[in-house]
């Protein structure tokens, strides 16, 4: 089973962020803040997930009938 993440606030994220090395030198800490506030997709983008069924191997069904399609029309 996967490990529990926290949620971190865009403020805690800038902050795990200059832990791990990152230095702010092309953004600002407050625009990136700023940006981590307002941009966040992530719960958009995992919910599409629940959608198909994992295969056993990982990957998931509905992407490897694509493939197999795709690969079918050529």
């Amino acid at each position: 089973m996967p490990k529990e993440k926290p949620w971190l606030s865009s403020r805690e994220q800038v902050v795990q962020l200059k832990q791990k090395g990152v230095s702010f030198q092309l953004v600002s800490e407050a625009d990136a803040q700023s940006y981590l506030s307002e941009n966040n997709t992530y719960f958009r983008i995992r919910s599409y997930r629940t959608n198909f069924a994992k295969h056993a191997s990982g990957a998931y069904a509905a992407r490897r009938q694509r493939s197999s399609k795709r690969l079918r029309a050529q």
